[in-house]
């Protein structure tokens, strides 16, 4: 891919006045009534051991037990509670981690995949550009809310899919249905009906994780 010098400078100049943007509004971001109720079942899983929900009180019970939380980010949420207690922006911090480890793994999978160090350039801004020029995902980058940790373990799910197997399953597809069938069927080898054992293993490792985030 090359482009016109002057066009690739309006595209630089673009790109980061997106991120310079985006790092601008983390600033005195406003907490929202997610980040109380994920750092309120984080709060009680530090303090009681268990997870929930003073907010909901009579409602099936959930201020004495919560079981349908996502545990994974939650134990995250912990950590996060105890290494800066009272202050949101502490807890706030569980989706900038994995917006920049998104951002890592998307460079990551331009670089293997570049042509020239110059069509790396471009790909990776351009990569930058449509994160950053996404504002759901610059708002939910600061947020205490789990969807940055799953688009996060579904792209490091499918680049170690790539590096382990030689396949690179489409992240339009990742978390499907589709995405699983597709899985499942590359861990056999077709012609020789071999157990592909590294397929094994990473799936494993992610789907250990989904049960972690979901049940």
């Amino acid at each position: 891919m090359r482009l016109h010098k002057k066009s690739f400078y309006w595209l630089l100049l673009l790109t980061f006045g997106l991120i310079g943007t985006a790092i601008a509004s983390y600033y005195h971001r406003y907490p929202t009534s997610d980040d109380a109720w994920f750092a309120e079942q984080s709060y009680w899983l530090l303090h009681d051991g268990k997870v929930r929900s003073e907010f909901f009180s009579g409602l099936l019970d959930w201020d004495k037990n919560y079981l349908a939380s996502h545990k994974l980010f939650i134990l995250l949420g912990a950590f996060l509670t105890k290494l800066f207690p009272d202050n949101s922006y502490g807890i706030k911090l569980s989706g900038l981690l994995f917006f920049v480890l998104l951002v890592i793994l998307l460079t990551n999978y331009v670089w293997q995949s570049k042509k020239s160090i110059e069509d790396f350039k471009i790909k990776v801004l351009v990569v930058l550009l449509l994160l950053f020029g996404n504002t759901l995902l610059v708002r939910m980058s600061f947020e205490n809310r789990p969807e940055m940790m799953v688009i996060a373990q579904i792209s490091f799910k499918t680049s170690l899919h790539a590096y382990f197997c030689g396949y690179f399953c489409r992240i339009s597809l990742a978390g499907t249905p589709q995405w699983r069938y597709f899985c499942i069927s590359r861990i056999f080898n077709a012609p020789t009906h071999q157990i592909r054992y590294k397929s094994v293993a990473v799936y494993s490792c992610g789907y250990v994780c989904e049960l972690f985030l979901f049940l």
